[in-house]
């Protein structure tokens, strides 16, 4: 009797422990809300980099078109030059050469993405 007690115990202990471990509800990443083609609405910034080349406009009409790749690859309409991207947490990561840009990711859904990096960049985005 004492035996059978003991491994039901144990059973019902074992039963709780793994409903306990049943792994977390896994949110989708926020890099597959980024994918895609995103117009420039606007950016203010101080600070010269590769990637700031791509979204800088070349004039007051040309609208600038930013493409984050599923391949992790950021291109620009008219401009030649590709950056390595990731999304971390609440982060852009843009690769450059000698640079790494960190840019917190203000709003992001799936129209908007409202990007800034230390107080001298703000870049608002919209789907294109």
């Amino acid at each position: 009797m004492l035996v059978a007690t003991i491994a039901t115990v144990a059973a019902i202990a074992t039963g709780i422990y793994f409903i306990s471990k049943k792994e977390k509800q896994i949110e989708p990443p926020v890099t597959a809300s980024i994918i895609g083609f995103w117009k420039i609405d606007s950016c203010a910034f101080t600070k010269e980099s590769s990637f700031l080349s791509l979204v800088k406009p070349i004039d007051s009409t040309s609208v600038k078109i930013l493409e984050f790749g599923a391949d992790s690859l950021l291109r620009a309409n008219n401009n030649s030059t590709t950056l390595k991207y990731f999304v971390k947490n609440d982060s852009l990561v843009v690769n450059e050469a000698n640079t790494v840009n960190v840019f917190v990711i203000k709003k992001i859904n799936d129209s908007t993405i409202n990007l800034s990096l230390d107080s001298t960049t703000t870049i608002h985005l919209t789907k294109k």
